[in-house]
């Protein structure tokens, strides 16, 4: 190996080696019924990326119906008070979404742009924040500052669904402890637990 491969290989080493160790900086949260909750942590961050992911005894197809009908979000989605659908176009869909907070700390909305990409069975939905569609800040509320995630839905060897959803969000403003810590354990476990009974007891949309 010459001088100068070794001095490109040296980074380029380090490189792979950190973004190793990035990948595998998940801590458990929560992990029951089936569902397991992970986040990392950053003092950055308001809130921690959370990643959750579980098994559900259904086909991509209809895991995916129900995430993409925004009308049974509200039935699903953990503290979700308001969702409606803007705008559906052959490349996105446009939503509204406001999420309930307690006494004292105001609710939170988003409008959120969401794409569809489907292969071998299964589907991936990403979804980021947008502000395309101009719809006005109420100032009952507080207009999240990000909200960047996925769900991906694989088919499984039990003819199922092998679910990951995850999320990356900034509130805005602040929040207290003792809801971060909230936010972090019932979430997505709240989330992934309601969208896996609406789907096995077959739930009237």
């Amino acid at each position: 190996m010459t001088r100068m491969t070794t001095q490109l290989a040296v980074p380029f080493l380090l490189l792979v080696l950190c973004n190793a160790a990035f990948a595998q900086a998940w801590t458990e949260v929560r992990n029951e019924a089936g569902i397991l909750v992970q986040k990392q942590a950053d003092s950055s961050r308001v809130l921690p990326i959370l990643l959750a992911t579980t098994e559900i005894k259904g086909t991509p197809d209809e895991v995916l119906a129900w995430i993409r009908d925004t009308t049974t979000h509200t039935r699903w989605m953990a503290n979700c008070e308001e969702a409606r659908l803007l705008k559906q176009t052959d490349e996105a869909s446009f939503a509204y979404n406001r999420v309930g907070a307690p006494w004292p700390v105001s609710d939170r909305d988003s409008v959120v742009r969401s794409t569809l990409i489907s292969e071998g069975g299964g589907h991936r939905v990403d979804f980021q924040n947008t502000e395309e569609m101009n719809v006005p800040v109420n100032s009952d509320f507080v207009r999240m500052a990000r909200i960047i995630g996925h769900w991906d839905l694989r088919p499984n060897d039990n003819g199922g669904t092998s679910v990951e959803y995850m999320i990356d969000s900034d509130p805005g403003g602040s929040l207290p402890g003792w809801l971060v810590a909230q936010v972090a354990s019932d979430v997505p476990f709240t989330t992934l637990s309601n969208l896996k009974r609406m789907v096995e007891t077959n739930a009237k949309r």
